[in-house]
């Protein structure tokens, strides 16, 4: 446990020191969501943006981020977020690891690494944000009735 909350540290040591994310559309993500969040404040948003939500893949930063965007700073509310998919990752791998082995194991701590794989460098930090909550609900879901080794 103790290694696990050192390895967080080091995970979310990165998006706090730099000024963004290492992904590269990044800062697209922040533009949306300041737009979004002071869209009926400005005239000039209003005149050249049309917001349009629907049932996307994508919108969890938006979803979360827009409400936080109009009481703090976007970057700030970025950082957060992506403090969010690491933590949730983290979790989500260690409530599944302990659902199958029964406890945690060094391979939580192995694949907790995988939060700064390609989808989360690419961009995707959305998916790597549903697949957080994925593995987290895997990990209750079974760990309410504990597998065997033979399942």
């Amino acid at each position: 446990m103790i290694a696990l909350a050192c390895f967080c540290a080091l995970a979310l040591w990165p998006i706090w020191v730099s000024c963004g994310s290492p992904s590269s559309d990044w800062p697209n993500h922040l533009a949306r969501v300041h737009v979004l969040a002071h869209y009926a404040s400005s005239t000039a948003y209003q005149a050249y943006y049309e917001p349009a939500w629907g049932p996307y893949p994508n919108l969890g930063f938006d979803l979360l981020g827009v409400p936080l965007a109009k009481l703090l700073p976007v970057e700030l509310v970025g950082q957060l977020f992506l403090s969010l998919v690491v933590l949730s990752w983290v979790a989500g791998v260690y409530l599944l690891g302990c659902a199958i082995e029964g406890k945690a194991t060094l391979r939580v701590l192995i694949a907790s690494a995988f939060v700064y794989g390609e989808s989360f460098l690419l961009g995707y930090a959305n998916y790597a944000f549903g697949m957080a909550l994925s593995m987290a609900a895997l990990g209750l879901a079974f760990g309410a009735r504990p597998l065997s080794r033979g399942r």
